[in-house]
């Protein structure tokens, strides 16, 4: 159950970065004008 929550929470976390990582870059390319 431990080893099972922790990978839920590894998704949960890359997804999140992800998610926060291409918001960033469609400002930075909203902002320039692209």
């Amino acid at each position: 159950m431990e080893k099972e929550n922790k990978e839920n929470l590894a998704y949960f976390w890359g997804l999140l970065s992800g998610m926060i990582f291409i918001g960033t870059l469609w400002i930075i390319a909203k902002s320039m004008g692209i």
